[in-house]
């Protein structure tokens, strides 16, 4: 039985359905089986070879579709790339569509000299 000292709180709006459960609208907005989307798994594994070698390796679910080799960045790059900020940067790149070495390298380059006019201004 439906108490129906609790049914004045909710109005008419939100009450959905006339049997035993009242569902609300606002607790059917927090799930929508239209949105129910897989979103692929981004990962990067940093490797580090021999003589101060660096490669970084990006995976999208179990695929490999990056692979940047440190030999062809320069030593600011490379420590960008080791640090925290530098991964969450490749994970973004690779969720925006980044395909090839290329594309990210530049992106890389455009994203220091933000980040050094940032660091100049604040002087």
């Amino acid at each position: 039985m439906i108490d129906k000292s609790n049914l004045s709180t909710i109005s008419d709006d939100y009450r959905i359905g006339s049997s035993k459960f009242i569902l609300s609208k606002i607790e059917d907005e927090l799930y929508k089986e239209d949105a129910n989307v897989v979103m692929p798994l981004i990962r990067v594994k940093h490797i580090a070879l021999p003589n101060k070698g660096d490669r970084w390796r990006i995976f999208a679910d179990a695929e490999q579709v990056i692979v940047i080799e440190g030999k062809k960045l320069t030593k600011k790059e490379r420590v960008f790339l080791r640090g925290l900020d530098g991964v969450s940067f490749l994970i973004a790149q690779v969720k925006a569509g980044a395909k090839s070495f290329s594309g990210i390298k530049s992106a890389i380059k455009i994203r220091l000299k933000q980040t050094k006019k940032k660091t100049t201004q604040k002087k």
